[in-house]
């Protein structure tokens, strides 16, 4: 039932456990790799998924299953345990700022030092770039994309954009280092929010929450984003705030 004031009233809880009466097997999942077990085994929220000769896998491949990757499975879940018939890749980073180097198919960007953006043969370009080729030092960029690594986006769109002095970074925080009030770590990257004030800090729905809410929820693997300027080649933080797992 619904309270006057539109909360959820719950008139009855029920628990059930996951026993061969509650199998399925056209189950689906959605949601971040938590951990990585073994080259066949890795677990999306608290759900350990198995993958095995005929799984397949949609916009990546299996070696792409890393902590901070998110995917969605399908398959046949007993005992509490996924067999995965199929697993697909998921864009959950994106990124914007100025180009600082391109190697071969690897870009580095500026105000984001220790993030490297690769592309490969299913990347699609917007904007005024058409392929890797018209990308160079100095160009701005936005770049959406999945985690390949602790500091390593594979991106599945690039778009330049013109000059801009915004820079952005939204993903999956790091497991390692833990976070420690003022600084915390994204895709490698170390985000300093030394000096924002309590506006800046911002939990679903945009609401402020402030810096002691948002140091004290979060943990690796929770979805950020951070917004600011580029300075003379520094990325000045403006914003802090939790992403929805959408």
């Amino acid at each position: 039932t619904l309270s006057p004031t539109g909360e959820v009233v719950a008139t009855e809880v029920k628990a059930e456990d996951l026993d061969d009466e509650n199998d399925n097997d056209d189950t689906e999942i959605e949601g971040f790799v938590s951990a990585v077990n073994s080259p066949t085994q890795f677990v999306v929220g608290s759900v350990v998924v198995n993958t095995g000769a005929g799984t397949v896998f949609d916009g990546g491949t299996a070696a792409e299953i890393v902590v901070g990757a998110r995917v969605e499975v399908e398959g046949a879940l007993a005992m509490g345990v996924l067999a995965a018939d199929k697993v697909a890749f998921k864009d959950s980073v994106k990124v914007e700022s100025d180009v600082d180097t391109v190697v071969g198919n690897m870009i580095t960007l500026v105000g984001l030092p220790g993030l490297t953006i690769v592309v490969n043969s299913i990347t699609e370009y917007d904007g005024a770039a058409s392929g890797i080729a018209d990308i160079i030092a100095g160009d701005h960029i936005k770049v959406r994309g999945r985690s390949a690594g602790a500091a390593t986006v594979t991106a599945t769109c690039v778009e330049e954009t013109g000059p801009d002095a915004n820079v952005e970074l939204r993903g999956p925080l790091d497991a390692l280092p833990a976070p420690s009030d003022p600084t915390f770590s994204m895709l490698g990257v170390v985000i300093d929010t030394t000096g924002l004030p309590f506006s800046a800090f911002e939990g679903p729905g945009d609401t402020a929450i402030g810096r002691l809410a948002f140091f004290a929820a979060i943990v690796g693997g929770t979805v950020v984003e951070v917004e600011g300027d580029l300075d003379l080649g520094a990325a000045v933080w403006e914003k802090v705030e939790f992403e929805d797992d959408d």
